[in-house]
């Protein structure tokens, strides 16, 4: 009798750790939409304007940036092999927040990524992805 007893009641807790532990990471799991590959991106954050899309983005540093390329795909960002397009450029002109409108955005999920091009195109830092859901 004690065993059986022992023995269910390990058996509930081991469900129990088990569901907890499953419950933790379903908690856990970021729901951010800003996530970023570069320290140097302070935040990218977007929300819908007239018939566009508006984006916002900062840097901790824009010394050394000539310009920026705004690119969005509709495909999986995560796969290297996805297609990304260019919306836009937008110049540095040493601000604090940097702003584009998407005018060609359309309805569905949408994938945004700021490139910074480095003075002399010496190189690049990539932003984060901001995933989107244009209304139906």
């Amino acid at each position: 009798m004690k065993i059986t007893i022992l023995a269910i009641g390990l058996f509930i807790s081991a469900q129990a750790s088990a569901l907890n532990t499953n419950t933790k990471a379903i908690v856990d799991k970021p729901l951010l939409k800003e996530q970023y590959s570069s320290p140097f991106f302070l935040f990218l954050r977007g929300h819908k304007q007239g018939r566009g899309y508006n984006l916002q983005w900062s840097m901790s540093s824009n010394t050394g940036i000539e310009k920026f390329e705004i690119q969005y795909t509709y495909e999986d960002p995560t796969d290297p092999y996805s297609n990304w397009y260019t919306a836009g450029w937008v110049n540095n002109l040493n601000q604090n927040i940097f702003k584009y409108t998407d005018m060609g955005a359309i309805q569905g999920t949408i994938n945004y990524r700021i490139i910074a091009i480095l003075t002399n195109n010496s190189g690049t830092v990539v932003s984060g992805i901001y995933t989107c859901v244009i209304g139906q």
